[in-house]
């Protein structure tokens, strides 16, 4: 998969969420031309969640394995990190297990706009249509437009105008593409001992980032769907308010040879960067 010009790698966090993750990638393969590399790095909690990346493994829909379980928690996380953003990329694209692409994206256009010195990152999880940060079921957190400049299929926007999502341009798992020596560098100023403890820490240092343009297609072409929750360093993140799949009973359906039907999840009324969505299964 490789591609001869290596401009963009994409990295891929997971944890105990096999069957995401391989709607996740499914959803790269379908939607996302461009992407030289893509590199799984996984961790898990116990035997049958591992099984579950074992079993996912075999489908080789990623070039690269690695395994955190080694540097989850620790003060090396952060320099593990940083070692899989490799040089000979000079783009990378960061996505999360709960992710999925359900619009096309075409890297070569999006590159075109990294080019532009006041762009710190192409965001595929906004557009237009994501006038609300969180959509769940009781929770309700509005994102709303202000100024942005129209540039036909794509918008362009001063991120430090906004707060939401839209003023959020260092994340580690919504897709958001950055230019390889940027992000390295910014994640050398922090610590971190998980993902989201790196995104965490990078929140303060954003104030110093001189870039304040945000680029996106006109309508979002990635969603993130929160059915269920991994990570302990946010518990305050809403989840499973409107659609609850805990990961325990998904990855015991994916062993079992079941795997989200991309084709059945309904994408009509994408309104919000977060959104939870019915997960449809179908034997794989």
């Amino acid at each position: 998969m490789v591609g001869k010009m290596n401009k963009i790698q994409a990295i891929v966090f997971s944890c105990n969420r096999a069957m995401q993750l391989q709607l996740l990638l499914t959803s790269i393969k379908r939607n996302i031309s461009g992407i030289d590399k893509i590199l799984v790095t996984y961790n898990y909690t116990n035997d049958g969640f591992l099984e579950g990346y074992q079993k996912l493994m075999k489908e080789e829909l990623a070039d690269e394995w690695v395994s955190q379980q080694n540097y989850i928690n620790t003060k090396g996380y952060r320099d593990y990190i940083i070692g899989l953003l490799e040089n000979k990329y000079p783009y990378v694209c960061l996505f999360c297990d709960d992710t999925v692409v359900f619009r096309k994206i075409v890297m070569d256009e999006v590159l075109q706009f990294m080019n532009d010195d006041d762009v710190i990152t192409f965001l595929p999880r906004i557009g237009l249509n994501t006038v609300y940060s969180f959509c769940g079921g009781k929770t309700i957190v509005k994102n709303p437009w202000k100024k942005y400049e129209d540039l036909g299929r794509f918008i362009r926007w001063n991120w430090k105008e906004y707060s939401h999502c839209n003023g959020y341009p260092l994340a580690m798992g919504d897709g958001h593409v950055y230019r390889t020596p940027e992000i390295k560098s910014l994640l050398g100023k922090i610590q971190g001992k998980s993902v989201n403890g790196l995104e965490n820490h990078l929140q303060p240092i954003k104030k110093d980032i001189t870039r304040n343009k945000i680029v996106a297609y006109k309508h979002s072409a990635l969603v993130s769907i929160p059915v269920n929750r991994v990570q302990t360093f946010s518990p305050q993140n809403v989840s499973g308010e409107k659609f609850s799949y805990p990961v325990e009973r998904l990855n015991e359906a994916y062993l079992k040879g079941y795997v989200a039907d991309f084709d059945k999840i309904d994408f009509s009324d994408i309104k919000g960067t977060h959104q939870e969505l019915a997960l449809p299964l179908k034997p794989s």
